[in-house]
């Protein structure tokens, strides 16, 4: 299992050094997107995993193929603010419940919704105004 995501992975990257595949038209992002499809179609990733694994910089890679110009602000935005729903939608959120667990403060799903939630809405709501404002919305 282990070899087959390298040969992937490694396939992937060979593609995205050369920018294309040879005889396929496959840019950089089509590439990373065929190596996903093969890893979960496969069943060497879980489609949990693949799920897990997507953050800003893999999805920076789709900006080119992005239907408008904004697209760059609204991911920022969106994929920094919405972290703060879930414990586990960033690493700080889990550093501090980590943290926090070691002075016996038990910060689990419930408790980090009571704020997560109302504070993401909140800030989301907020940046869809200023982008709106900006005319980038």
């Amino acid at each position: 299992m282990a070899a087959g995501v390298l040969i992937v992975f490694a396939l992937v990257y060979l593609a995205m050094l050369l920018g294309e595949l040879p005889g396929l038209a496959l840019d950089r992002t089509g590439a990373a997107l065929l190596g996903a499809i093969v890893l979960v179609a496969t069943e060497l990733v879980s489609p949990q995993q693949a799920w897990s694994a997507i953050d800003t910089p893999t999805v920076m890679l789709l900006l080119h193929v992005a239907p408008r110009s904004s697209a760059g602000p609204i991911l920022a935005l969106g994929s920094t603010l919405a972290g703060n729903l879930l414990p586990a939608g960033s690493i700080a959120n889990l550093i501090v419940a980590e943290q926090a667990a070691a002075h016996d403060v038990r910060i689990g799903w419930r408790e980090h919704a009571r704020v997560g939630v109302p504070v993401t809405v909140l800030t989301l709501a907020l940046a869809v105004l200023w982008l709106w404002l900006r005319g980038l919305w």
